[in-house]
């Protein structure tokens, strides 16, 4: 008998794309004949029906931003659109029809032919998948409908083949080596047609479909055979396969729910899976269409996205991430994604699972067809046999390079000598005899010439016809060997990204000082105030706060006086409502406020102590003659020159004031101003538009605009930071709230050097500069969060984020000289929350920390001392900013440090001695675990030394009681191996398995210079904060260690790869009463096969320690069954750890007995005496862990202390109606566990709640 075929991809997923990778808040008409899928696709660009009907939307799939800020317009006639296609043997060639009956086409989003195909609506237009000049088409009238087959590059407005239907067409398809024609009619039938032979049908089904529903067929590639899908009359929606030799009832169907709506198919002829989209509603299933499977059309799985569809195509297989196992991606249309952003596409990837995608998967993919045409049409017409020519998708082979499209393309306009043809490969097929170890099919030129203006069925052709072109073509096609037929357009690593510098900062690490050095007790904060601007600002000697209240409050406070801040503090009352606050950088005394009173306001705070009733003396007074002040930023160069951002009218402007006078106006615009920056010269101003969402820089004294580019495109305000004189940041909202950070050239702002999206919130980013390290720190407004990017190159590098206990309000920094660099401290910052003022830093380990690291801390700027005179600055004089030395006089350079001694090493080896140390120290780590440890021959990755020492260091791990060890599963988790056997790891553990969640007991890095071998396990993924994330965890001597304390001192010694699986640590189930079809109470005669199967079992589901419970039973059924399940050690060849026994009952409440026996309960009159007479002591202290107890029992609340003290183990509450009182009580007694709270046990009452 033969054995039954199974698809190899039934274990595939599908999940859609984050929201970020959406092509999102596009304008479009989801009307469309009950044929068409409502999108097509090719290698380049999706194409969606434009709002209004009558023209298509290209959209480019590289598209950075994914929104409708990248479209092309593809317009036609006046008619509406009702269906349109792509080439699958070119790119950017489109067709349509409308319904005027007129078919168009374009290529490169150039119309190049439009012409009348029918006299009724144009319902189906189609590529011919093997001839690159022919198209098909089909119109349907009420009763009756036509399919006509039509060559566009012929000059005559006669098709090549018509036929009539006697019933309306629905939809159309081409068979894959295109000799067939199928059509669904409105009868509920597919009929199937050969153009070449006769207008008769060759084949036709039943009428299979309920008549009046909507009937779509689909050719199942090159195949005989075809998918058709339709209605019930009690619409019900199904899909058909059929064999085209004989249609006369399905080879296999497939029925899914009711629905008004079609059921919409997609076929992948190398995987042979058929995806049904239902339209109109959520879900995407896909199913094994292969004839030849055991099961046709069953059903693989499905996905469910957020919003209904009402469109959907498939992605060329050679833009697939096929280093990602990515065997499908799916585009699907909603039309309202529940976020206000509109209509968008949403791309499903359906991958396939493999252990590792560092190689390339050849039996996931096929050869797979390449988009060049096969034949000509004089050769189809000649029915001479035809070769489908293939591609290799491996990323591998592709290195030749590949044509843009099927066919270059050249136009004519009435100059001659202005010509415009499309890119095409350089390089020309290879002879047989240069191509047979050459797995690619290499690109051909050829040229196919149109008129430059639109082609209409009235003009006459004067370009060279597709056919002649495409003849010299096939015909050299057909020379090569089959073997030679490969890729014409290799797929890259989707994933792989240009190499970056290293960034330096990497070890990056934000921190708190000692709470002593923190402001307290602060009160009634503005959290109101303005996003534009920053509640807090900071000097070297005063910070000022905004308050809420009347007047404009703004709290000042002695940055040199922390701790409880007075309960009325030393406050500046400006008058009318604050908008901003300003310190100025030279002189530590002044405050600046502005007002929505138009008012700014210079105050000097006095050198005295900061509480009670303190006088400022109000210095300057500027009224500003406009509607409004916004923002205002001292010049970081030249003292008492002012910008001021103010709105007067419907324009706004940057008003430059140098006292009371006002000298420049900057920027003036009716655009309206999000925000404005100096720039460290204090030359330049940069600032964003509102309406226009523009980045603007100027030149201040000359009021010329020196560059502009796009900002972010939400009308949401954005923030501004100079890097440095060459370089802007500039960070905001994009499309969908999208929260990103861009880095700008600031001669050149035409488009960002580099852009990040954090993530989707309604936070704003608030970046602050470290010019010197060229590092941003990005204060995530509302979240606990501060992000940091390091600039290498033109490139940000994400580094390791801090995170507070409390969400900011705002951030600011100390000049680089009040870092203490001694302990290589970056930057001070005093972060504001709703109650303190945290005070801050960030530092990176060093390897020689006792000398000043000049390395990382150059010369840098004196903020706070002009570098120019007012008066010169204001005549065009520019100067840079004083450079000061940050070196202490106490430290000696790290460049003058004489070199570092050599250190003996603790392991000298040479390279061919290194595996067999490596074995010494596998050994020596296996001698500290206890049991008899096997290595798992599971098809776990990787060698068997790598197994093992993962297992050791998961058990040393425990019994060092640290996270409870790590596992590889062979499901592809990583979970612990069982923890200490001296007690449970408390629930409350974090997960988190990196380095630095360090015990308090670490050793130090003296101890990890000398101690065991290190070993690092990499390429693993492990669970930081609510994310998963790749890092590496390194341990010795069964504890995790801190890499960066080693940092240039010592390396790994073993060094074990992970393959992409997950350290976590495992589960630990304290009742257990059976699984697998084992039962501990009732299989006595076969419990140690139980015991061995439950423990092996639970292991591969991630639970690596758990007690074997026994319900209530008789003695004789303890005695018997408790010395089999006590306490066993975990290994990969046992499985879980046995913790002991759990017994639960039977000295337990009958009224909340649940499934437990009532004869089997019993009382403790006697105490201690009665446990004996049940379970024995002996056995009690060899092999119970728990037992679960009701405590208001005769005879049980007394009994606790003496199980505790003479068995020492644990008693927990359960299956009780005891009261709070009681309860309390057992607990006094020593109970410290409850058996499934709130499940068996009396209610929760408020007056008494019960246990």
């Amino acid at each position: 008998m033969r054995l039954a075929k199974f698809n190899k991809f039934r274990n595939a997923i599908a999940s859609p794309f984050t929201r970020e990778a959406w092509y999102s808040e596009l304008s479009i008409d989801s009307t469309t004949s009950v044929g068409a899928d409502g999108l097509a696709i090719d290698a380049n660009f999706l194409y969606l029906k434009a709002h209004g009907g009558t023209s298509l939307q290209a959209i480019e799939l590289d598209s950075s931003d994914r929104n409708s800020g990248w479209l092309h317009m593809l317009s036609g006639p006046a008619g509406a659109i009702l269906d349109w296609s792509t080439a699958i043997h070119s790119d950017d060639l489109v067709s349509a029809g409308d319904d005027r009956g007129t078919v168009t086409i374009w290529h490169s989003r150039a119309q190049i032919r439009s012409f009348k195909a029918h006299q009724n609506a144009c319902t189906s237009v189609r590529f011919h998948p093997t001839v690159a000049s022919v198209v098909a088409s089909s119109a349907s009238s009420s009763k009756s409908g036509e399919i006509c087959l039509w060559d566009i590059d012929s000059a005559t407005s006669n098709p090549l083949w018509q036929v009539s239907v006697d019933s309306a067409i629905d939809s159309l398809s081409l068979s894959g080596d295109g000799k067939l024609v199928a059509a669904g009619t409105r009868t509920g039938k597919c009929t199937v047609y050969d153009p070449r032979q006769s207008g008769d049908a060759v084949s036709s089904t039943l009428a299979f479909y309920a008549a009046g529903r909507p009937t779509r067929v689909l050719w199942a590639g090159e195949t005989p055979f075809l998918l058709s899908t339709g209605q019930s009359r009690m619409r019900e929606r199904s899909a058909a396969l059929w064999d085209q030799r004989n249609m006369a009832s399905p080879l296999a169907s497939l029925q899914l729910q009711p629905s008004t709506r079609p059921l919409a198919p997609l076929y992948d002829e190398d995987t042979r899976l058929a995806y049904l989209v239902e339209l109109g509603d959520t879900a995407i299933r896909w199913v094994d269409a292969d004839p030849s499977s055991a099961t046709p059309l069953a059903l693989l799985g499905s996905v469910t996205l957020s919003s209904p569809m009402c469109g959907c195509a498939l992605l060329p297989k050679r833009r697939l991430s096929v280093m990602k196992g990515e065997i499908a991606r799916i585009h699907a249309v909603v039309e309202s994604t529940g976020t206000s952003q509109g209509t968008a596409v949403i791309p499903v990837s359906h991958v396939a699972p493999r252990r590792s995608y560092l190689d390339f998967h050849s039996d996931l993919y096929p050869d797979t067809r390449a988009p060049i045409p096969a034949q000509t049409l004089a050769q189809w017409m000649a029915c001479e046999p035809v070769t489908i020519p293939k591609m290799s998708l491996d990323p591998a082979k592709s290195n030749v390079a590949a044509p843009q499209s099927a066919y270059g393309v050249r136009f004519h306009d009435d100059n001659p000598n202005i010509k415009t043809e499309s890119p095409v490969a350089s390089k020309s097929i290879p002879d047989a005899a240069s191509s047979q170890n050459n797995a690619l099919v290499s690109p051909m030129h050829s040229q196919i010439n149109f008129p430059a203006s639109s082609c209409d069925s009235r003009k006459q052709h004067d370009a060279t016809s597709i056919s002649k072109i495409e003849e010299s073509r096939s015909s050299r096609i057909q020379q090569l060997p089959a073997a030679n037929i490969a890729t014409a357009q290799a797929p890259t690593k989707s994933s792989w990204k240009p190499p970056i510098k290293h960034a330096r900062f990497k070890y990056l690490e934000g921190f708190s000082y000692r709470p002593a050095d923190n402001f307290t007790n602060l009160h009634n904060v503005n959290q109101r105030f303005s996003q534009q601007n920053d509640p807090i600002r900071v000097g070297s000697r005063i910070i000022a706060i905004s308050l809420a209240g009347a007047g404009g409050q703004v709290g000042v406070f002695r940055r040199d006086s922390p701790g409880r801040i007075p309960d009325f503090p030393a406050t500046i009352v400006h008058g009318d409502d604050v908008v901003d606050i300003e310190l100025d950088p030279f002189d530590p005394a002044i405050v600046a406020t502005a007002g929505v009173d138009g008012r700014l306001q210079i105050w000097r705070v006095p050198d005295t102590p900061l509480a009670g009733e303190v006088f400022f003396e109000l210095e300057e007074y500027v009224h500003v003659t406009a509607d409004r002040i916004y923002q205002v930023r001292f010049n970081p160069c030249v003292r008492s020159i002012v910008g001021i951002l103010v709105s007067e009218g419907d324009t706004h402007a940057v008003y430059i004031y140098n006292g009371l006078m006002l000298h420049y106006i900057v920027g003036k615009t009716s655009d309206g101003i999000h925000t404005f920056e100096w720039s460290p010269d204090g030359n330049h101003i940069a600032l964003t538009t509102k309406a226009t969402k523009q980045l603007l820089v100027y030149d201040v004294r000359t009021q010329e605009l020196l560059t502009c580019g796009p900002a972010m495109k939400s009308n949401r305000p954005s923030r501004i930071a100079w890097v440095s004189t060459s370089h802007i940041c500039l960070t905001g909202f994009g499309t969908g709230s999208q929260r990103q950070l861009s880095l700008f050239d600031a001669s050149d702002a035409s488009h960002p050097l580099s852009t990040v999206t954090l993530d989707a919130g309604p936070g704003l980013l608030v970046p602050v500069v470290d010019p010197d390290c060229r590092i941003i720190y990005v204060d995530d407004r509302g979240s606990r969060l501060t992000h940091a990017y390091e600039i290498v190159g033109n490139t940000l590098v994400e580094l390791p984020k801090f995170e507070s206990p409390f969400p900011s309000l705002g951030l600011a920094t100390l000049p680089k000289k009040y870092a203490d660099v001694s302990h290589c401290e970056l930057v001070r910052a005093y972060r504001l929350t709703t109650q303190a003022l945290e005070s801050i830093g960030f530092r990176v380990p060093r390897k020689r920390p006792e000398y000043f690291q000049d390395d990382i801390f150059p010369d840098t700027a004196d903020t706070e001392t002009p570098a120019v005179d007012t008066l010169a600055w204001l005549d065009g004089a520019s100067a840079a900013p004083r450079l000061i030395n940050l070196c202490p006089p106490y430290m000696k350079p790290l460049s003058e440090a004489p070199p570092e001694p050599a250190r003996r090493r603790q392991f000298t080896i040479k390279a061919e001695e290194k595996p067999d140390n490596t074995k010494d120290a596998i050994s020596a780590m296996l001698s500290r675990v206890t049991g008899n440890i096997t290595v798992n021959t599971g098809p776990f990755p990787g060698s068997d030394a790598s197994r093992q020492e993962l297992y050791s260091f998961s058990k040393t791990a425990a019994d060092n009681h640290l996270l409870g060890g790590g596992y590889v599963s062979p499901t592809r988790r990583l979970f612990s191996l069982p923890d200490p056997p001296s007690g449970l790891v408390s629930p409350s553990m974090s997960p988190t398995c990196t380095a630095r969640l360090l015990s308090t007991s670490s050793p130090t890095k003296q101890a990890i210079l000398a101690g065991g071998p290190i070993t690092q396990i990499h390429n693993c993924r492990v669970l930081r904060g609510h994310a998963i994330e790749f890092d590496d965890v390194w341990f010795q001597d069964g504890r995790i260690i801190n890499p960066t304390s080693l940092y240039g001192l010592r390396g790994p010694d073993i060094r074990i790869d992970a393959h992409n699986l997950i350290v976590a640590p495992g589960l630990i189930d304290v009742q257990l009463n059976g699984a697998f079809g084992h039962d501990f109470s009732h299989n006595c005669d076969t419990i140690d096969e139980s015991l061995d199967t439950v423990s092996r079992g639970i292991l591969l589901q991630g639970c690596t320690s758990f007690c074997p419970t026994v319900v209530s039973s008789m003695p004789e059924t303890y005695h018997r069954v408790l010395p089999h399940i006590g306490k066993r050690p975990g290994s990969l060849k046992n499985g879980a750890e046995s913790l002991g026994a759990h017994v639960e009952g039977p000295f337990m409440n009958p009224k909340k007995k649940g499934a437990h026996e009532l004869a089997c309960l019993r009382a403790a009159p006697n105490g201690l005496a009665d446990f004996d007479m049940c379970y024995g002591l002996d056995n009690l202290r060899k092999y119970v862990a728990y037992v679960t107890v009701a405590p208001e029992v005769d005879g049980v609340l007394d009994a606790i202390p003496d199980l505790i003290r003479k068995c020492n183990i644990g008693i927990s509450q359960g299956h009780s109606v005891a009261s709070h009182q009681v309860a309390s009580q057992a607990r006094s007694n020593g109970s410290k566990m409850i058996t499934h709270l709130f499940n068996a046990m009396a209610g929760f009452h408020h007056r008494d709640p019960g246990i």
